[in-house]
């Protein structure tokens, strides 16, 4: 069963779709502006805007917002704002969250761990394994993840069908990408499976596995994934071909997932 999740997400689409660009885009911003201020205060909101709008290459600031209780590593010139807000004051990955008692979260594509301390502060009784196979933005995933202490995981390495195996990763920082190929000029990174995670965390189910990994999802729902599927309550993903969604589709239709469009991501729950 596939639906649109809310009559918010239904009027976006309309307005999406009636709107030129531009004037699209420039709503969406003011739409920003009013999580950021309203969840962050207009001075940590500012220092956002500001820290995006900077030269890259400074080191990263340290910015303290309401709803977290530690602050972040934020780095200029970069997306990082702007997913900050995405994941935190829009609280894109907050629909269709799990019923009971959540102990363990995959953050996979967790970037600077916007959404991986999201879900720690969310859920503050649940194990946070958060991957990432970019090494630049794993180190800053460290610093923003150490606060929270063992309750979040960091493994610098790439979700895959498969573990143990070597990946190159390509693209910017932020839309870091992984191939099942390397040469001399590659960045390498080990992969990791599913199953692997949730055998290491010692919990029997994956509550909330959050996928952004920038079209490696093919690979993982075209592999062996029913039996990490059936251990799986919920999932929130962003998919970036026709391929892969319709191997996402494929596989969690046949493992009892009912989902729904809300904003960019796919979410599926059972």
């Amino acid at each position: 069963m596939r639906y649109l999740a809310t009559i918010g997400e239904r009027i976006r689409r309309v307005v999406r779709g009636s709107l030129p660009m531009p004037l699209y885009k420039h709503c969406a911003a003011m739409l920003d502006a009013y999580y950021g201020v309203r969840q962050f205060g207009i001075k940590e909101y500012l220092n956002l805007l500001a820290l995006s709008r900077s030269p890259e290459g400074k080191a990263p600031t340290e910015v303290h917002l309401r709803p977290l209780p530690h602050p972040l590593y934020v780095r200029s010139g970069t997306s990082d704002a702007s997913v900050i807000i995405h994941a935190i004051a829009r609280e894109a990955y907050s629909y269709k969250l799990p019923f009971g008692p959540v102990h363990l979260v995959i953050d996979a594509g967790a970037n600077i761990g916007d959404t991986t301390v999201w879900y720690a502060t969310r859920f503050p009784e649940a194990l946070v394994v958060a991957i990432e196979p970019n090494s630049y933005n794993f180190d800053i995933l460290q610093k923003n993840a150490a606060p929270y202490g063992d309750r979040i995981r960091c493994l610098n390495s790439a979700l895959w069908p498969v573990p143990d195996r070597s990946l190159a990763t390509t693209g910017a920082t932020w839309t870091a990408q992984v191939r099942d190929s390397v040469d001399a000029d590659s960045n390498i990174c080990m992969s990791i499976d599913p199953l692997t995670i949730l055998r290491d965390s010692g919990w029997e189910a994956i509550d909330i596995f959050k996928i952004d990994i920038e079209g490696a999802e093919l690979a993982l729902f075209l592999g062996d994934c029913d039996i990490w599927l059936r251990k799986t309550r919920s999932i929130a993903i962003e998919i970036h071909s026709r391929e892969a969604r319709e191997a996402v589709l494929s596989a969690t239709r046949r493992n009892g997932f009912t989902y729904a469009v809300y904003r960019d991501l796919h979410v599926f729950w059972k």
